[in-house]
């Protein structure tokens, strides 16, 4: 019927060893529902799965017969979930920036795992990145990117637009 295809982990040349790229394709989720089609009412499964290396979304649907019958595809990453916001949170606490921050500020959080993509720079398509911040009881201290298909900060002190232009 309906195979499971998992994601896969590749690793850049020897410049970058260091950073495994995922590659492949992560499997979001299966579903069925009800559609209309020539012959009545079916229930269809569907899977929607997530193209690392393309930075787009599949949504996949199959007849009774677990013959793909529709395709829908979309520019862009669904939303993490929980595990992967977890794999960031680790991946900025294991930061120097992060490291130093706490040395000198006690209480320092970690909170967000918000999607962030961009048209340019290191979030552009296909990276797939994650807001995170950094926090006290009362403020914001630092705002860092993370890119979970490359696992590593991407921008360790992001600034959004509208707040630069205030800035000047």
């Amino acid at each position: 019927m309906i195979s499971v295809v998992a994601a896969a982990v590749i690793l850049l040349p020897a410049a970058m060893a260091d950073t495994p790229v995922r590659s492949g394709i992560k499997v979001i989720g299966e579903y069925s529902e009800a559609v209309k089609t020539d012959f009545g009412q079916e229930i269809r499964q569907f899977r929607v799965e997530y193209h690392w290396d393309e930075g787009a979304t599949y949504t996949r649907g199959f007849d009774k017969h677990g013959e793909q019958v529709s395709l829908q595809v979309v520019k862009g990453s669904p939303a993490p979930d929980e595990q992967e916001i977890e794999e960031a949170f680790a991946i900025v606490h294991a930061h120097p920036d992060t490291q130093a921050i706490k040395a000198r500020q006690a209480g320092i959080d970690i909170n967000g795992g918000f999607p962030f993509q961009a048209k340019t720079g290191a979030c552009a398509s296909p990276a797939r990145c994650v807001q995170i911040f950094l926090f006290d009881a009362e403020n914001v201290v630092r705002h860092m990117l993370v890119d979970l298909r490359s696992q590593r900060v991407v921008n360790t002190d992001y600034i959004p637009p509208q707040n630069r232009r205030a800035q000047q």
